[in-house]
């Protein structure tokens, strides 16, 4: 995916994690969208949002997710939004779905 956007002229930077992405946020220089999964390790994407929210308004998110144990992808990606996110994506999708939610996202 980050070749792939690289290659459509978007800078990327990948965390492995939201207590990773958090850290970019505030160490380094702030983005303008941030792409996360619903479900990673030490601070999930939920977690990730609600904190990223706290430090920024305009900051544009887009949540994705395969689903979980228990739930169906679309009932986690419906509750997004309550954490922050502005758009919401399954997995897996194609690149151009994801294309045009960054092309929304980003118009001015």
């Amino acid at each position: 995916m980050k070749v792939l956007l690289e290659r459509e002229g978007y800078e990327v930077e990948l965390a492995s994690n939201g207590a990773r992405a958090l850290e970019l946020w505030q160490h380094a220089r702030p983005f303008d969208v941030m792409v996360t999964d619903l479900f990673m390790p030490k601070m999930d994407g939920f977690e990730t949002m609600v904190a990223l929210r706290r430090e920024s308004r305009s900051l544009k998110i887009i949540a994705m997710s395969s689903g979980g144990v228990q739930c169906k992808p679309d009932m986690y990606l419906s509750t997004a939004g309550v954490a922050g996110a502005d758009a919401a994506i399954r997995k897996p999708f194609q690149i151009e779905a994801l294309l045009e939610v960054l092309s929304e996202l980003t118009r001015k």
